[in-house]
């Protein structure tokens, strides 16, 4: 290869042309990566599971907002509703064929801007789904203009029937306990559905067993088989 004075100038020059243009690509594509703008400048991001985490614009009930029975809901302060609406509109989004049954309100607060902050829980046949939690926010005019939150595609076909009683369920929690067995005791136990791998839905107890004031172990007990799937020390999300 002839390395001529000229044949290196020229070289550097492509060199200065080529790798911004790599490194302007590569910059994109990693902040593009979770974050999509729609035409109407709504910002959306998604989770793992291909469902939004976070949407936020202006008004995100835009469509219905045409709608006379909408401006009623507004008219009429009725929160939870708009809400509803909300997901109503965003279903597919969300993947839920059924967001009324899937979701459930369990918090309303108004605070001192006279902001709306509507907090939902997701269940599968009444049973909840650990950890997926979302809330609706709407500004003083009753727009939507935030989501947050983690919520599963609609849950087809589980088991929501457990085949182990609470007590067999803290039978098998207390048997991990290795010291001090006696000194432990069951707060509390929660039929749930646990995403295992974020992605197989298994029915469990919650199994929350506290020693004092300093020690709080949450043991998630399959429901039908009685092993213990999984284990968090601390407040569980």
């Amino acid at each position: 290869m002839n390395f001529s004075h000229a044949n290196v100038i020229r070289y550097f020059q492509i060199s200065c042309l080529f790798i911004p243009g790599v490194f302007l690509f590569f910059i994109t594509s990693c902040s593009s990566h979770d974050i999509q703008t729609t035409p109407e400048n709504i910002v959306v991001r998604y989770g793992e599971n291909g469902t939004p985490t976070y949407i936020k614009g202006e008004n995100l009930c835009s469509g219905p907002d045409h709608d006379a029975e909408f401006q009623a809901l507004k008219k009429r302060e009725l929160y939870e509703e708009i809400a509803y609406q909300f997901f109503d509109h965003w279903r597919e989004m969300f993947k839920l064929d059924h967001p009324r049954k899937t979701l459930e309100v369990t918090d309303m607060k108004i605070d001192d801007m006279r902001h709306k902050h509507i907090k939902f829980q997701q269940k599968a046949d009444g049973v909840p789904v650990w950890g997926r939690t979302a809330g609706v926010h709407l500004n003083p005019d009753n727009e939507v203009y935030l989501f947050m939150g983690n919520i599963e595609p609609e849950l087809k076909h589980i088991v929501t029937t457990p085949k182990l009683s609470e007590q067999a369920a803290t039978e098998a929690a207390l048997s991990e306990i290795s010291d001090d067995k006696e000194k432990w005791q069951a707060e509390e136990k929660t039929l749930s559905i646990w995403m295992k791998d974020l992605k197989t839905p298994c029915l469990v107890y919650i199994v929350t067993l506290v020693k004092g004031l300093a020690h709080k172990d949450h043991y998630f007990v399959d429901a039908l088989s009685g092993k213990i799937l999984h284990k968090v020390s601390g407040t569980p999300d």
